[in-house]
């Protein structure tokens, strides 16, 4: 099994520019995400079988929340809470590097949270619903 450093992971957002929201997650959860799946057995068969059916995938990021006018994390993702746009997203668990692994698709963000704790930095937390499938491929 191949193991690599986390820290060098890579995801970005296009939302009519590529913007690399790495230095502000820490926590990328639920992608490549779960098919969709339909039971299809019938009786007399000798196992379950599935067929294909739509995905339905939820994933969320996690990190330090930066309200910068123009490169921070809420110009990117609080203006697609708000605006409700389709965006793209590009997500390379080993890096960005050519030939890696490359996760990406069409997504809107359905969750966008600021929890506050007194001395502690502001975090934020979004769930990304994605809009048909997640590709797979190669940066």
């Amino acid at each position: 099994m191949a193991t690599f450093d986390q820290a060098s992971a890579y995801f970005s957002i296009n939302d009519g520019s590529d913007r690399s929201l790495g230095a502000y997650i820490t926590d990328i959860d639920g992608l490549p995400g779960a098919v969709g799946l339909h039971d299809a057995t019938t009786l007399g068969d000798t196992g379950t079988k599935d067929v294909d059916g739509l995905d339905n995938t939820t994933f969320s990021i996690r990190g330090y929340y930066d309200d910068t006018a123009t490169t921070g994390l809420e110009a990117v993702i609080g203006a697609l809470w708000a605006s409700r746009a389709n965006a793209t997203f590009r997500y390379g668990p080993k890096g960005s590097t050519a030939g890696f692994l490359k996760y990406s698709g069409s997504i809107k963000v359905s969750n966008f949270s600021l929890p506050v704790k007194v001395g502690s930095l502001t975090l934020f937390e979004a769930q990304l619903k994605l809009q048909g499938r997640v590709a797979r491929g190669t940066f």
